[in-house]
This record gives C-alpha cells, sequence and structure tokens, in this order.
C-alpha cells in the first residue's frame, strides 16, 4: 500500500476523533434542553469537519443555488449519488446539521455510527421493502419536525455523470411531509474516491436548484415528480460538468 494512503488513512480517522472530541458540547448543549442550539453547533462543526476533509485531498469544492435553500420551512433534499463522498460534500455545502437516508452497513463503523445517530440519520436495510417504508416515515416526520434529510433515489452509486433510474419511492420522503423538495445535482465527486480506488484530488460542484412545492399536488403530478425532479438533477450534472475546469 502507497505511503501517502497509509498516511492520509491515519489523517482521515485522527480527524474523525477530534470531531467525536468537539462533539461533547452538542450532547451538553441536548442535556440542558437547548436542542436549537445543539443542532447549530452540530451543522457548524460538520461543516467545518468535512471541509477539512475534503480540502485535504487536494480537492476544490464549487457551490451553486445556495439561496434556494429554504429558511424557516421544512424541507429536504433530494439528489444524484455518484459516491461515498457525496455525504461529505452535503455536510460541507449546506447550512444545517442534515440526516440521511443511508445503508445499514455503515451502522457497524463505531464512530461514523455515532456521529450520523447524531445526525438523525436512518439506516436501512436496502432490501427490505417494509424497513424502506419505515425510512421514509421516519425521515417524512423529521422533516416535519424542521430537520432537513437527505434521500437518493437511485439508491446505490453511479459512479459516473449518468444517473441511474430512481426508485419510485424516493421522492416520497418529499411528498409524505408535504415538505419542499430541494433537487441537487453533485458532480465529482466519483473521481475523488471510485475512479482510482484512493482519495485523488479532483473537481467537485454542488448545484442546489430552486424548491418544488410538494402539498397540494394532485396524484397525476405526484406519480409525474420522480420524473421532473430526475431531469432537473441530470441537466444540472451536465451543466456543472461543463463547468469542470480541464486537467
Amino acid at each position: 500500500m502507497p505511503l501517502f494512503l497509509i498516511v492520509y488513512g491515519i489523517a482521515f480517522w485522527l480527524t474523525i476523533s477530534a470531531y467525536m472530541a468537539v462533539f461533547v458540547p452538542h450532547r451538553i448543549l441536548k442535556a440542558f434542553g437547548r436542542v436549537d442550539e445543539a443542532q447549530f453547533y452540530l451543522g457548524m462543526i460538520s461543516r467545518w469537519i468535512a471541509r477539512l476533509l475534503i480540502f485535504s485531498t487536494g480537492s476544490r469544492l464549487y457551490i451553486e443555488g445556495r439561496e434556494h435553500i429554504p429558511v424557516g420551512q421544512p424541507y429536504c433534499f433530494i439528489g444524484n449519488h455518484q459516491s461515498f463522498a457525496d455525504i461529505l460534500t452535503y455536510m460541507a455545502s449546506t447550512p444545517e446539521a442534515i440526516g440521511f437516508i443511508a445503508k445499514d452497513s455503515l451502522k457497524s463503523i463505531p464512530i461514523i455510527r455515532t456521529w450520523m445517530m447524531a445526525m438523525g440519520c436512518y439506516f436501512l436495510k436496502r432490501n427490505s421493502l417494509k424497513d424502506g417504508m419505515k425510512a421514509i416515515l421516519y425521515g417524512a416526520q423529521r422533516v416535519r419536525e424542521g430537520y432537513p434529510m437527505v434521500i437518493f433515489p437511485e439508491g446505490t452509486r453511479s459512479k459516473g455523470t449518468q444517473m441511474l433510474p430512481f426508485r419510485r419511492g424516493g421522492v416520497k420522503l418529499a411528498t409524505k411531509s408535504k415538505a419542499l423538495a430541494v433537487p441537487v445535482s453533485i458532480q465529482g465527486t466519483y473521481r475523488l474516491l471510485e475512479q482510482k480506488g484512493h482519495p485523488n484530488p479532483t473537481w467537485i460542484g454542488v448545484k442546489f436548484h430552486p424548491p418544488i412545492v410538494t402539498k397540494g399536488l394532485t396524484s397525476e403530478e405526484e406519480d409525474q415528480l420522480p420524473d421532473r425532479i430526475y431531469n432537473i438533477i441530470q441537466a444540472g450534472v451536465h451543466e456543472l460538468e461543463q463547468r469542470t475546469p480541464r486537467r
């Protein structure tokens, strides 16, 4: 194994361990019933740590459309899924602590598990339809309570610019909660990890699109919503691809 991979691996886990240390004030704030302050603190620390981890690989982060992220209203993010690094990219790009509908294998990683549980993530058993419905209901309740959630309707990583088909239930996180759905396009994260199998310096683009109102949609409009959001996100991925600096 190359020396730089060993060094990066050690640095990664030292950073995560440091994050767990600064995580203590979050626990204290929650213990005293100061939930809003605890969430603000968690979002701020998560954003700093995520940016540090991304920049430590030599990568650049480009963010567009943050003005489209709602303020004072329930909302969720619906995005494409290129890489494991998408989660870090969301954390580095968003103003609040956000939860994810994530695969249950992540629950076996001690430090990551503790952080994700604090963020309000749901560990989904991917092949269980029953657990899939539980995940949607859990996420919808979190969103209604004012805690943003992220879902990847592709269900797995595309590892490239061409998105995989959406699973039809993927946008129900928005429709069940009657919240604003913010489509998000991410481009370049697959080059950070998946392309070479190890951290690779790259350019990562994130585009937040205008939110879609899901409250009051007709049955026909709800049926058309997955395709509508898919097309918005895929178009955004292609736009970001054109912005990618040529190396």
